[in-house]
């Protein structure tokens, strides 16, 4: 976590961004895990970007994607 300087922590273990190109792709998917699931979906959400969350609870894998991830990929 850029803002702190430490490693991320909380129950997000993955987010996979569809973008135009691998960098942008990659750079959104990155800043998104810093934020963490919720500020990190309500950005993708206001910015309409097809971000897919993978979160851990309970001992599973829980997925919430983003309404144009979820257009894209019913």
């Amino acid at each position: 976590d850029p803002r702190t300087g430490r490693p991320v922590a909380g129950d997000l273990a993955a987010v996979s961004v569809i973008a135009p190109s691998a960098a942008t792709s990659s750079a959104r998917a990155t800043a998104l895990f810093v934020l963490g699931a919720t500020e990190g979906l309500q950005l993708a959400t206001r910015e309409r970007w097809a971000a897919l969350f993978l979160l851990r609870q309970d001992g599973t894998i829980v997925r919430r994607p983003t309404p144009e991830f979820a257009r894209r990929f019913p």
